[in-house]
Parts: C-alpha cells; sequence; structure tokens
C-alpha cells in the first residue's frame, strides 16, 4: 500500500492509503478477518458497513458468529465499506481501519499520534503492507490460485476524500 497522506484531528491521527490492487469485497472481507485473527483478536471493538453515509454496526452479529465475518449475514452481503475497530496487540494501539469497495482506498485512524513524531510519517506502512499481502497469500490458498494483475497508475478517489490529494 502507498500513504497518501495523514491529518489529525480530536485526538485521532486519520492515515490514507492506496492499496496495490483494487479492492472487491471478497478481498475486503479477507483484510479484516486478517487483522482479526492475527492482531485484534479478542480486542475486536466494532465492525461496521454500509453505503455511502448509511452505516450498520455490526459487532454483536459478529461476535454471535464467533468473529468469523462470512459467517454473518449483514457483513457478508457486499457493501460499500467495511470497517473494522480494536485494539492492535502488534501496533498497541487502537486503530479503525475503513475499506472501500471497488476503489484502492483504505483509511487508517489510530489515538497512536506520538509514533508519528517518533518513526515518521511511514510508521504504520508495514502494517498495512503486511495485511495487504497476507490477505492475497489466504485468498490464494483458499481458491487454489489468484489472479494479480500487473497495473500501472491507477485513478485516485483520494482527492474527493481529503484536502491532502
Amino acid at each position: 500500500m502507498v500513504l497518501l497522506g495523514k491529518e489529525e484531528k480530536n485526538g485521532w491521527m486519520t492515515v490514507g492509503y492506496q492499496s496495490t490492487w483494487p479492492l472487491s469485497y471478497e478481498v475486503m472481507l479477507c483484510a479484516a478477518q486478517e487483522i482479526i485473527d492475527k492482531d485484534f483478536k479478542e480486542r475486536l471493538d466494532r465492525v461496521a458497513v454500509g453505503f455511502a453515509n448509511d452505516c450498520t454496526e455490526c459487532i454483536d452479529e459478529v461476535r454471535k458468529h464467533n468473529r468469523i465475518l462470512t459467517d454473518c449475514p449483514t457483513v457478508s452481503k457486499e457493501n460499500g465499506f467495511l470497517i473494522v475497530s480494536g485494539y492492535s496487540e502488534i501496533m498497541e494501539s487502537n486503530l479503525q481501519i475503513k475499506f472501500y469497495n471497488q476503489t484502492m482506498s483504505v483509511i487508517l485512524q489510530t489515538t497512536n499520534i506520538k509514533v508519528f513524531s517518533e518513526s515518521g510519517d511511514n510508521a504504520f506502512s508495514n502494517y498495512m503492507n503486511s495485511i495487504e499481502i497476507n490477505t492475497y497469500i489466504k485468498l490464494a490458498n483458499e481458491n487454489g490460485h489468484i489472479e494479480i494483475p500487473i497495473i500501472k497508475k491507477p485513478k485516485s478517489i483520494w482527492k474527493k476524500l481529503f484536502s491532502w490529494s
């Protein structure tokens, strides 16, 4: 993933990333599941889905289905965005990650603002890249293969979303 910019507001740092490939809903679900399984685990606090400004909170349904997103009817149905939030054991901070369907846009929000002054703007880039790589490895293992296109420069929607683009 490529870091596009960051912005601090109300005690949260919002960081914009562009994924290497466009995100299908299947990829978003897999990426969110990787975050839950390998990082948040029992400290998952929020799962939400929706379109535009319509957001449905799903944490009770996700807990009922043992944190398996594909087992949750509301979450597994294709949506415009998918949000997962919790405490990151890896990054040692509260995180919220929002994936946008059929785009290359991913937003990370964290309360760990100090890490950016200590480690620089790319403080979360290895974390985000690891999620993307693990997602495609998992999908390839589950499907027996995966087609990953070679792309040129993709069109970005960031100018519509943020002032730093």
